[in-house]
């Protein structure tokens, strides 16, 4: 239970920050909220991908707790693997219905102008949050 709380306590303050400092530097919003409710929304909606990923991750890696021991290179290949898709899917599908456009600072991957700041968001901030967690409460002695 203790994992559950702080990975989406540490997630949710890290992407929150993130939302607020990328999207006026990066992005031009379409249909898009760019007010603080609408960075919330986007928050929350990082935050169940940071589970959907650290679900699929579990999947993959074969256990629940696949962080370290003879899983964990499964698990964090799947992670980010996971993590860049989905980014990439996120980022494509809003493009194409207009949810946002992107400044000219934005970079882009080349040929597919797809924004590459939002994929490293979710590929960075999801194992830093899972990883952290993990870290701490392995430190700490405490179960999850």
């Amino acid at each position: 239970m203790h994992f559950l709380i702080l990975t989406t306590a540490l997630a949710g303050a890290l992407h929150f920050i993130w939302e607020n400092i990328q999207c006026p530097l990066l992005y031009t919003h379409g249909s898009y909220d760019g007010s603080i409710w609408g960075m919330l929304q986007a928050t929350f909606g990082d935050v169940v991908i940071t589970w959907l990923l650290y679900g699929w991750a579990a999947i993959v890696a074969g256990r629940w707790r696949w962080m370290v021991g003879p899983s964990a290179l499964r698990g964090w290949l799947s992670l980010e693997l996971g993590a860049f898709a989905v980014g990439f899917a996120i980022e494509w599908h809003a493009l194409a219905t207009g949810r946002w456009s992107y400044l000219d600072t934005m970079p882009t991957l080349t040929g597919l102008e797809v924004g590459l700041v939002p994929i490293l968001q979710l590929m960075m901030l999801t194992p830093v949050s899972v990883g952290l967690v993990e870290l701490w409460l392995r430190r700490a002695g405490s179960g999850r």
